[in-house]
């Protein structure tokens, strides 16, 4: 998952855009902020990117610093609403399956003699919880690997922000295809025709990355019209963060669903299995 920056950072970087417009020079401001600006790497070496072009003349530096935090702080909400998405299906997930796990080692440790489990009770308990915290751990990664369009907006929004800065489509493009690049779960497709600026082909219709692929060929053509590109992707960044948000929530209430099977299949058998094998032995 990408880092956040910090609500310092962010508070920074408002102050600074808040010294611009009103009037200083970028070069003033940067050398009288008492506070240095940090943030994860890949954050900092946007804002340095983006501090050049600033410094060279290229663009403004009141409208640039203020698209730059919006983009900064927009990243931080979607992350955040990732993180607390996965976080509630990751502790059921987890806790069921630690709780199954101690609950049978303190039997075999804690219980008294003749309520022990066999040896052979405990190995196929034990072998029942770790097959229910390994499909736990499956379904959480194949939820996670849609985490994987975020990166997609990112790369959108840094383009957007490259373009009103003043740089052109392509240039934009390899500027911010680096952070995309990295993306894990990124189809191969997208990593070999955006560098390129070839039109993307993708058939699966309901999939978000049909969605993305449509946005960047319209893009490319636009850009081939010599069409205004900024109000357009701006327009298609902010309904494709709606997909995707309708897209993780849907999903994170599906999983919780998904997670119960392999809980009341395995994990909770093989607690019972533990408590009830003794007893049966005893009564025998």
């Amino acid at each position: 998952m990408t880092k956040l920056a910090s609500d310092l950072f962010i508070s920074e970087l408002n102050l600074l855009r808040n010294r611009l417009e009103a009037g200083e020079s970028l070069y003033q401001c940067l050398s009288s902020m008492g506070t240095p600006l940090i943030a994860p790497e890949h954050i900092q070496n946007k804002f340095l990117k983006l501090a050049e072009l600033m410094l060279e003349g290229r663009t403004l530096s009141a409208p640039s610093v203020k698209a730059f935090c919006e983009q900064i702080e927009n990243e931080k909400k979607l992350i955040q609403l990732v993180e607390q998405k996965t976080l509630s299906p990751k502790i059921q997930a987890f806790v069921s399956a630690g709780i199954s796990g101690l609950l049978i080692l303190s039997s075999y440790l804690l219980f008294p003699p003749q309520l022990k489990p066999s040896i052979t009770v405990l190995f196929i308990a034990l072998l029942m919880c770790g097959a229910s915290l390994y499909v736990m751990r499956l379904c959480l990664r194949r939820f996670e690997k849609e985490l994987s369009f975020l990166e997609w907006i990112f790369f959108l929004r840094g383009i957007q922000l490259s373009l009103k800065c003043g740089l052109s489509f392509p240039t934009s493009v390899f500027e911010n295809f680096q952070s995309l690049h990295k993306a894990q779960n990124l189809p191969q497709f997208f990593k070999t025709k955006i560098p390129k600026l070839e039109v993307i082909t993708f058939t699966q219709k309901k999939s978000l990355w049909f969605l993305a692929a449509r946005t960047w060929n319209t893009l490319l053509t636009s850009q081939e019209k010599g069409l205004p590109l900024s109000e357009m992707l701006n327009r298609s960044i902010v309904f494709q963060e709606e997909q995707f948000k309708s897209s993780i929530l849907i999903k994170s209430e599906r999983l919780s669903y998904i997670l119960l099977i392999p809980l009341f299949l395995l994990s909770l058998p093989s607690a019972m299995l533990i408590l009830l094998a003794p007893l049966l032995n005893v009564l025998e």
